[in-house]
């Protein structure tokens, strides 16, 4: 197979594990843990804020991974498109690297989570949460995209 359609499909793929990530967040953001529920909403309510009855504050970290994954999607939509060799190498390199960091952020939601809730009433111990579904599976979409636009960037450089 060519360079150039390899890159293509690819790329295409990359944008689907970006997707996927992002719809990872309606997945539950923590898993059930000494008793106590996994209730506390899915990625994307953890990630804002849920409602004001409950009072929990939004993770901006958590939020820059969310806009993170948006930009890589776009980013290795055009490189996969665009027939300009060094676009390629450029837009999946970045890809790569909003993809990575955004799943380095990602992995920290209950850290995240429990600094950020800590002068709730019903704050817990760091030690009492760990993350669920959502979380890790949108992590792991993350690098599994941010892998292969680093293998793209190097078909593209091959080309």
């Amino acid at each position: 197979m060519k360079a150039k359609h390899l890159s293509l499909i690819l790329g295409l793929l990359v944008v689907v594990l970006a997707v996927v990530a992002i719809f990872f967040g309606f997945a539950n953001a923590f898993a059930d843990y000494d008793g106590l529920p996994a209730s506390r909403g899915t990625l994307f309510q953890v990630m804002f804020g849920q409602d004001t009855d409950t009072g929990y504050a939004a993770l901006p970290l958590i939020i820059a991974a969310f806009v993170m994954f948006i930009v890589a999607a776009v980013v290795a939509l055009i490189s996969a498109v665009f027939p300009f060799k060094m676009i390629k190498m450029g837009g999946f390199l970045l890809a790569a690297l909003l993809l990575a960091v955004g799943a380095v952020f990602v992995f920290f939601t209950s850290n995240l989570w429990v600094a950020a809730n800590a002068d709730r009433s019903y704050a817990i111990q760091a030690d009492q949460i760990k993350n669920g579904v959502g979380v890790i599976g949108m992590a792991i979409s993350a690098l599994a995209g941010a892998l292969l636009s680093v293998y793209c960037f190097m078909v593209a450089k091959r080309s």
